[in-house]
């Protein structure tokens, strides 16, 4: 053909450039490189279902979410500099808006429902969308119901309405038994 293809890698700041070829050569032109915000810190937090007792610290700078299923994950999310919005994009393609708190940071919830991944999009001011994050991993727990057995009498026994017969529980629980 009479192309030419020839690529630039790591451009890491805007440069000017032009074309020179059998003494001719091109207008110039500019390549300008911008530094786009970035996630650089996700606080998460866990309101478990009620029904589980469970209360949970804050986990800090950590986007991978695990925890049983129902529970309602808090998101705080700070970006390197201002961004116009963000948004919670998951693998089924539906999103969470985040509410702006500040310029640089966001916040926002959602129920934890099924297993899968997010990554967070980031919106610039000129209105431009992009996924500013890593992708994260989303583990559902399933909640088991718990385990009881009898563990005394060993065997059946034959007792009166009157006499006392010794029984032993034990219960288990993937949540715990309290």
């Amino acid at each position: 053909g009479s192309g030419f293809v020839y690529l630039v890698a790591d451009v890491q700041s805007s440069m000017r450039y032009h074309v020179e070829a059998g003494g001719i050569r091109s207008e110039t032109y500019f390549i300008a490189v911008f530094d786009l915000p970035r996630v650089e810190r996700i606080e998460l937090m866990y309101n478990y279902p009620r029904y589980t007792g469970l209360t949970a610290p804050g986990v800090e700078n950590q986007g991978d979410i695990s925890s049983i299923r129902g529970t309602r994950v808090d998101l705080k999310i700070r970006v390197n500099q201002p961004a116009r919005s963000a948004r919670l994009v998951f693998d089924d393609r539906s999103s969470v808006e985040l509410t702006g708190f500040g310029s640089q940071a966001f916040v926002g919830s959602f129920a934890l429902l099924k297993s899968g991944g997010y990554a967070v999009e980031l919106q610039t001011w000129p209105g431009k969308r992009y996924i500013g994050s890593s992708k994260y991993e989303i583990e559902a727990l399933e909640d088991f119901p718990p385990r009881i057995a009898f563990t005394k009498p060993l065997r059946d026994l034959g007792a009166t309405n009157v006499e006392e017969v010794f029984s032993e529980l034990r219960a288990e629980d993937d949540i715990g038994v309290g």
